[in-house]
């Protein structure tokens, strides 16, 4: 960076590349717990390129590579047209095959919690894509990612003092860029004004800055819809590059749309309204009365199917990851869970299409569910006995060859499985005999034929397919990607006849066909802009509306004449049982939003078939000149004939006749120039066209790294005090390779230092690691009584460290680490002694488990923990050897909205030869701490080495007491605290300041020990004194409580950056209280 000398722009400068560092870096006291990604298979990735993206993908992914480039190219240009941006390099897109071979990842693990450092991460574009076997809501999957990536890049990517300076600087609501993505992608889309049409009916509207999550997203659509619909598209890019200079989205709206922010929220709070309010006339809502099942956890209900004769419904709920399949009794509504799976998950994608649930007769329930990265098939038997219900199941092992199912349905005689799957990136219908276990493939093309079922007592399949013809096609080369529709349509397969026949004919989506007898089915389309329930007769084709909600139904079933429908009310999806009469019509008027789209249509049809006569008539033209221009050439070529040329005819005349009458002249080729413009008018077209859509050849994956952040956190050590650590870690794409470094410490203290540095290796089932660190701890008296007692020594530990790690599920994994550990001790006021080295061989063995959630600053939910034992054998001497077991087990459980109380218990105990020392008190990262007995206090020569201090522990789990309070070989410790976000739990509304934002109450209570020996409540403990006074040894027994205890309160928020806690607390020592409290501030989360 270049400044002509200017101190101000330098020292501007510094600020702002330090601010991230300083401002935000803070002390993670807790212990590194983590979830795992779990590879059950090998990915061999290659990599393809376009004009503007790099694609990466693995076996039976290249069809869905050239469907992503053909997608992503061909949207391109609309998409940085719209927001008016382009990324500065290619885009990474990484395909996954499905969303379970998705969370084989590694990318974002560690981004699983809140990052508790201060941290600067450097903006990388690449993006995790999984394809789910249907192109279409793939397209909006895709452009929604591509969007909010770009929208992110165009807000806090460029260079390194962009990224710092915006950061820092820049806080945009979460509507902003997630509301302009989906916007991107999906316009004014069903589920948005679904969704805008419950949430206007509150009787006071929260503030969109307020709002988080799927909520932020749909009224952030909502509102750039209203800005395109209102101001016109172009308005679009104008408020996001504004907002990207003056770094606040209400000025930008002010400045670009000459409103004021207030004044534009209610313009457009009003806009849907005025569209929403005369729905109401012809539409209703569901009684209360009528819901099956209240949902107060906002589960998911991804299927239900009920049994054949009605008497119960097998529903299955998603909750973030983990699944519940439920029986459900439609008299009585009693529930049994029959089946379980999934885990909890953060930050990765969801697969809502499995379990897939279907009925074999009224005692055998059939599943498809993904087991170790295979779909796998097995039965439920209900009538079997057993103690545990999960013993009923069957396994029939079937790993079925496809990606993706999408829908499953059984024949009326239980022989035949009808299967909806995806393979190689086309999803096709396939016909498998249960008992022969073979398939036969129905259908084979591009197109995507979904939720297909079984006509009644019959093998005729209907479904719903974007495709646009009537015909099976059996010979559609790989190559083919053909142009698929927008919309969904039914069609019905006539198993007899292997024919292919059109049963709706829309521009609207026309979904879940579900036969109610041979001659009749049910299906829902939103051709009057809300998902409603049809009624459709085959013979006729003629349909009639069965309901008129004012929300869309999302998924249905019919239960012994009775709907059974799954319907979103506010943030919930809810399950009702109502009564519905197959044989009555309901009338309802079309969405605005319909209406637009349909006026949309026709305009855009028009135009088609007014350019489509313009081009014939064109065509027509320049054939008409084409024949008027050859037939002037040969008159022209007729004239220009030299004399010369003539007699040469009048002489081939005498011997040879012509027939004049018949004569043709020969054609005249183009001039060589002519020739040259056309050839390189083709190769220019070609060029562009490759350009545009065209992918390279495949080339196999190669590991390059970049970096991904830039950490420092402010250390308070027991022993070596305040001072810096600073880290960086970097990872190839696929995040299988990581290497990453710290330095703790800066001059003039580099002999109170550490580094270690550490490569990771995660591609495979067993994960592999390998870490090296080096500790230096001088020890010196500042104020020696004389030259002859100063002391100066350093001691020195380095460990070579690998581990190989076996994760067990995401959640709990062991590690197990050989290391090799040299200590060394130098006095460097004596030189002539010879260096002390110490060897030891050791390994380490280590159980973790996690299933903790982060929910914001310092505020988790679930539990986690871990059991050590470690083992360090003396190479020289035995005598050096020795042993530990180390338990830190946390558990955090919410009593009421974000109120959470905290609990920790660990204890650990050194032996062997040489067993080492926990020191009990204190807290992490103490400010302004004290300690006990400081053993680097040293003001006489020592008789021995202090090198067992780079072994002992330091235990800061009891506020309120010094550091080393109780020392020994054993410990045992127990943290209570309630934690109490103030404003978090009384009002929903985001709060802007992040002081406020991150306050935080606490009550608490530790109690803490630390002895040697066997017994903690020995006659031989610490507390008994030994007086020698000549020949007369007494042993004073002290009766003195083995336990140290405190309580208090305390508050913790983010001040300058840093999160403060400031804990008041009283000490209880023997029974006895201290009559005023102690102080202590302290940096980091957790205990």
């Amino acid at each position: 960076m270049y400044f002509k000398n200017s101190p101000k722009k330098i020292i501007y400068s510094l600020l702002i590349l330090f601010l991230p560092i300083a401002a935000s870096a803070q002390f993670n006291t807790d212990e590194k717990f983590g979830k795992n990604r779990i590879q059950y298979d090998k990915f061999n990735w290659r990599m393809v390129s376009t004009a503007h993206f790099e694609i990466y993908y693995y076996d039976g992914g290249y069809t869905t590579a050239r469907i992503t480039a053909k997608y992503a190219e061909e949207e391109f240009n609309r998409i940085t047209d719209l927001i008016g941006f382009a990324p500065y390099t290619k885009t990474k897109l990484l395909l996954y095959n499905s969303v379970d071979d998705l969370k084989q990842s590694n990318i974002g693990i560690n981004q699983q919690g809140f990052a508790f450092s201060g941290q600067t991460n450097f903006f990388r574009p690449e993006l995790e894509i999984a394809f789910t076997g249907n192109k279409y809501d793939y397209k909006k999957e895709l452009l929604y990612r591509l969007a909010y990536s770009y929208v992110l890049e165009m807000m806090y990517g460029g260079s390194l003092k962009d990224m710092l300076r915006s950061s820092y600087l820049l806080s945009l609501p979460q509507w902003f860029v997630s509301g302009a993505a989906n916007y991107v992608a999906e316009g004014w889309s069903l589920e948005m004004d679904d969704f805008m049409r419950d949430f206007l009916k509150q009787k006071k509207v929260p503030n969109p800055t307020w709002l988080e999550g799927e909520k932020a997203k749909w009224v952030g659509q909502s509102i750039w819809n209203y800005i395109a619909e209102k101001y016109g598209k172009e308005n679009i890019s104008s408020i996001l590059n504004l907002t990207r200079i003056v770094r606040d989205e209400q000025t930008s709206i002010l400045n670009t749309l000459g409103v004021s922010y207030e004044r534009f929220i209610q313009d457009w709070e009003g806009y849907y309204v005025n569209q929403y309010e005369p729905l109401e006339l012809l539409h209703i809502q569901p009684d209360d009365e009528y819901v099956l099942k209240s949902n107060k956890k906002e589960r998911l209900y991804t299927q239900m199917v009920p049994s054949p004769n009605g008497s119960r419904l097998a529903v299955v709920e998603n909750h973030r990851g983990k699944y519940h399949v439920k029986l459900i009794d439609t008299v009585t509504k009693k529930e049994q869970i029959i089946l379980k799976g999934g885990y909890r998950v953060v930050n990765q994608d969801i697969d809502l299409g499995l379990p897939l649930v279907a009925w074999i007769d009224e005692t055998e329930i059939l599943f498809i569910a993904d087991e170790k990265g295979e779909l796998t098939m097995w039965t439920y038997d209900l009538e079997q006995s057993a103690v545990l219900h999960w013993t009923r199941k069957k396994k029939k092992k079937i790993h079925f060859p496809f990606s993706n199912i999408n829908a499953i349905d059984i024949s009326h005689n239980g022989k035949y499985l009808l299967i909806s799957a995806e393979k190689r990136g086309q999803s096709d219908l396939y016909l498998h005999n249960l008992d022969k276990r073979r398939s036969k493939q129905i259908t084979r093309d591009g197109y995507d034929d979904l939720q297909a079922r079984f006509l009644p007592k019959s093998l005729d399949v209907v479904f719903s397919s974007n495709r646009p013809l009537d015909s099976l096609n059996f010979n559609v080369s790989v190559k083919d990607i053909p142009e698929v529709s927008d919309h969904l349509n039914l069609f019905i397969y006539r198993s007899k006849s292997n024919t292919l026949e059109a049963l709706t004919e829309s521009e609207s989506d026309n979904i879940r066909p579900y036969p109610i007898d041979k001659n009749n089915i049910l299906y829902l389309s939103d051709k009057r802009g809300i998902s409603h329930l049809y009624k459709m007769n085959l013979e006729t084709k003629k349909s009639i509306q069965l309901t008129n909600y004012l929300y869309s139904i999302m998924d249905f079933a019919m239960v012994n004449r009775q709907l059974s429908f799954v319907m979103r009310e506010g943030k919930r999806e809810q399950l009702f049982l109502s009564p519905l009469e197959l044989s009555t019509p309901v009338v309802t008027n079309k969405t605005e939003r319909q209406k637009v789209l349909d006026m949309r249509l026709l305009k855009q049809k028009k135009k088609e078939a007014y350019l489509e006569e313009q081009k014939k008539l064109k065509e027509e033209r320049d054939k008409q000149k084409e024949l008027e221009r050859q037939k002037a050439l040969a008159n022209d070529s007729i004239q220009t004939i030299t004399t010369d040329s003539m007699a040469t005819l009048e002489e081939e005349k005498k011997d040879v006749e012509v027939d004049t009458d018949n004569y043709r002249f020969d054609s005249f080729s183009k001039s060589s120039r002519q020739r040259f413009l056309e050839k390189y008018k083709k190769a220019v077209n070609a060029r562009n066209k490759g350009r545009r859509s065209g992918l390279s050849k495949p080339v196999p994956y190669e590991s390059r790294f970049g970096v991904e952040n830039f950490t420092s956190n402010l250390v308070v050590d027991p022993l070596r005090g305040w001072n810096l650590l600073f880290e960086t870690s970097m990872s190839d794409v696929l995040e299988n390779h990581k290497i990453s470094a710290g330095m703790f410490g800066v001059l003039p203290v580099i002999n109170r230092s550490s580094l270690y540095a550490e490569y990771q290796y995660l591609g495979k089932r067993v994960d592999f690691k390998t870490r090296y660190e080096q500790i230096l701890l001088e020890i010196k008296n500042t104020n020696p009584a004389s030259a002859n007692t100063q002391i100066n020594h350093l001691y020195t530990l380095n460990r070579f460290k690998p581990t190989v790690s076996y994760p067990f599920t995401i959640r709990s994994r062991v590690e197990v680490s050989p290391m090799f550990e040299s200590t060394s001790y130098i006095n460097k006021r004596q030189l002539f002694i010879p260096e002390e080295r110490t060897n030891y061989a050791g390994l380490a063995v280590e159980y973790i488990y996690d299933n903790s959630f982060v929910m914001g600053d310092n505020m988790m939910r679930g539990t986690r923990g871990r059991i050590r034992f470690e083992n360090h054998t003396g190479i020289s001497d035995a005598d050096d050897s020795f042993s530990e077991i180390y338990i830190d087990f946390r558990h955090y459980h919410e009593l009421y909205r974000s109120l959470t109380f905290a609990s920790r218990v660990s204890m650990g105990k050194f032996f062997g030869s040489a067993p080492k020392t926990y020191r009990l008190g204190g807290t992490a990262n103490w400010l302004f701490p004290s300690i006990t007995n400081n053993p680097t206090d040293v003001s006489e020569p020592v008789s021995q080495p202090l090198t067992n201090l780079m072994f002992d522990r330091f235990i800061p789990t009891v506020r309120g007491f010094n550091y080393n309070t109780w020392e020994g070989e054993n410990f045992f410790s127990y943290n209570g605290e309630i934690r109490f976000p103030l404003l978090k739990f009384i009002t929903n509304k985001p709060i802007r300041s992040s002081f406020f934002r991150n306050l935080q109450f606490t009550a608490f209570f530790d109690v803490g020990t630390a002895w040697s020996g066997a017994d903690l409540l020995s006659e031989s403990d610490r507390t008994n004194q030994v007086i020698e006074r000549g020949e007369f040894t007494v042993e004073v027994k002290s009766y003195k409580s083995p336990f140290l205890m405190s309580h208090g309160a305390g508050v913790r928020s983010i001040l300058f950056g840093y999160y403060l806690k400031l804990d008041v607390a009283w000490t209880i020592e023997d029974g006895y209280r201290s009559e005023s409290p102690k102080y202590v501030i302290s940096i980091g989360h957790d205990f």
